[in-house]
């Protein structure tokens, strides 16, 4: 094969393969059922897997990491819920139903009843010994059954930061500064009289979003097609590597 044939076809296969890395997943195997956060209650059942947890059953439950976990980490993955509308979320520096921290979000208006009012929404909530601190909330936002949406969890000494994708856009986030040097303990899923699938489960944050700024070039195919085009090419390589006469 000639040099400039080789040129070419290195190009093309660069051009259908880039993009093409599998996904690396959190083996949530030995993962384990606990009390969930709020009422401290284990009710439905789980299962468990390569990348997965799955509660069923309209359950009160988390499913945590068999080990402790401390800060810095990141925790992500995607949520699913088939029906309903009350609690989904995550847990992590779990020690129990009573000392943990956790993103609590409701499909309507249920609420943290240990975090306080009736409440519908998102928001991240500390729990010290049964006392609970709010730490952010939007109750404007709301998940809805049969939707995928992707979170991201980054933890660190000084900083808890978090963001919810639906469809590759962004749909909030939030940076929470202060103390955090000591979170340590399991990490995992809850419910709270929901069923719910939590997948693609991962110890890395997620993948940027594109830049907004970073528009792609709309391209205007050659007459001739894609033939047209990697003749221009050759050509050009040609040119540039054709030796003096």
């Amino acid at each position: 094969m000639s040099p400039l044939v080789k040129n070419i076809a290195a190009a093309v296969l660069m051009l259908c393969t880039a993009g093409g890395a599998s996904a690396v997943t959190l083996d949530a195997t030995d993962w384990i059922n606990a009390d969930d956060p709020i009422k401290e209650n284990q009710s439905g059942t789980s299962a468990t897997g390569d990348g997965f947890v799955n509660i069923y059953g309209n359950g009160d439950l988390a499913v945590v990491t068999n080990e402790i976990v401390s800060s810095p980490f990141d925790f992500s993955g995607t949520i699913y819920a088939p029906e309903d509308d009350d609690i989904l979320g995550l847990v992590f520096g779990y020690e129990n139903g009573f000392n943990n921290y956790r993103i609590t979000w409701t499909g309507g208006e249920d609420h943290d009843w240990e975090a306080g009012r009736r409440f519908g929404g998102l928001m991240l909530v500390s729990e010290d010994e049964g006392v609970t601190d709010v730490l952010w909330r939007d109750e404007s936002l709301l998940w809805s059954a049969r939707v995928e949406y992707d979170f991201s969890l980054s933890v660190a000494t000084d900083r808890i930061s978090f963001e919810l994708r639906e469809a590759g856009a962004s749909l909030t986030g939030f940076s929470v500064g202060g103390d955090f040097s000591g979170v340590a303990g399991r990490v995992g899923v809850f419910t709270r009289s929901n069923g719910a699938s939590f997948f693609n489960l991962d110890d890395a944050p997620l993948p940027p979003l594109p830049s907004a700024a970073a528009t792609p070039l709309a391209v205007t195919p050659l007459p001739g097609g894609l033939p047209l085009l990697l003749g221009g090419a050759g050509l050009l390589l040609w040119v540039r590597h054709r030796r003096p006469s």
